[in-house]
């Protein structure tokens, strides 16, 4: 889904990339400028993948899938204030 969804809104102008996966982890590279809506849609996305599934896969998944976003310079200074302070 996200995949598409980058696809779909061409990487955001080429300033944001899809980098890696652990687990139930995402790792984005995305410029500042377009930073608070790509964790915006990622988070919206990611979120939404109880309901893609239930619809694609007849499934009855009802367990919440909350995910949480976080921003820095480097994967060492990760945190919710940098993300805020790009969105103030």
């Amino acid at each position: 889904l996200l995949w598409r969804h980058f696809i779909s809104n061409d990487f955001y102008g080429g300033k944001a990339f899809l980098v890696n996966t652990v687990h139930d982890c995402v790792w984005v590279d995305a410029h500042k400028s377009v930073a608070v809506q790509v964790a915006a849609d990622v988070k919206r996305i990611m979120e939404s993948i109880p309901e893609f599934y239930n619809a694609r896969h007849g499934m009855d998944i009802d367990v919440p899938f909350p995910v949480e976003v976080e921003a820095g310079a480097n994967m060492m200074e990760l945190s919710h204030k940098t993300l805020l302070a790009l969105a103030a």
